[in-house]
């Protein structure tokens, strides 16, 4: 078998050999090319305003508020179809705020926008503020999410204590509160509260 590092004369069965190497591998280049720009992507990322566009997203969503910032911090996910975790995080959609001027934090799904993920905590998550006990509980501000779009979580555990979000908000600052608006189809979502930690919304299948 030749090694082909370029074309070879007087050889005609390597030259086909080769040329045929080549030739996959350009096209697997091209491919790889294809599907790599395929891939949507949030603009905005490191700015106090995020916006996801129309596409795939296998690896989730991650998008965080500026800790300097002063201005409201406000993510957009268009018809977003997620798929994946973020990171280590094993959350679909991860949005962070922890600023240190007290910043509120609006996140609009629109209609049309999907998370469907296996073996997440969450598929839409907010973390406004560190978790209560951390020293810097005391950032962020306020939280808003309206939801419109389409969210499973499929279930990857059992036993006591074990939960999945589909929607989950949690604040850290003293007097910070959460508000989920959820829209989107007839799927039954169970709303709970727990004071200083906001608002989830765990996913529920139909009982019929």
């Amino acid at each position: 078998m030749p090694i082909c590092f370029g074309l070879p004369t007087g050889l005609s069965g390597a030259v086909g050999k080769c040329g045929k190497q080549w030739l996959i591998a350009a096209l697997a280049l091209l491919l790889l090319g294809l599907s790599e720009s395929a891939l949507a992507q949030c603009t905005g990322i490191g700015t106090s305003t995020v916006t996801c566009p129309s596409g795939p997203y296998p690896n989730g969503i991650s998008a965080a508020q500026p800790v300097g910032a002063s201005d409201p911090f406000n993510v957009t996910l268009q018809n977003v179809n997620v798929t994946g975790v973020a990171a280590a995080t094993l959350n679909a959609v991860d949005i962070f705020n922890q600023s240190t001027s007290p910043t509120n934090t609006f996140v609009v799904m629109e209609n049309g926008a999907t998370i469907n993920v296996t073996g997440a905590n969450a598929g839409l998550h907010l973390q406004i503020g560190a978790q209560p006990g951390q020293p810097a509980a005391q950032t962020g501000g306020d939280a808003t999410v309206m939801a419109a779009g389409t969210i499973e979580v499929q279930q990857s555990g059992t036993g006591e204590g074990f939960r999945q979000d589909a929607i989950g908000v949690f604040t850290g600052r003293d007097g910070a509160s959460a508000s989920v608006f959820y829209t989107g189809p007839s799927r039954l979502l169970k709303k709970s509260s727990s004071p200083g930690r906001g608002e989830r919304m765990e996913s529920k299948d139909p009982p019929f």
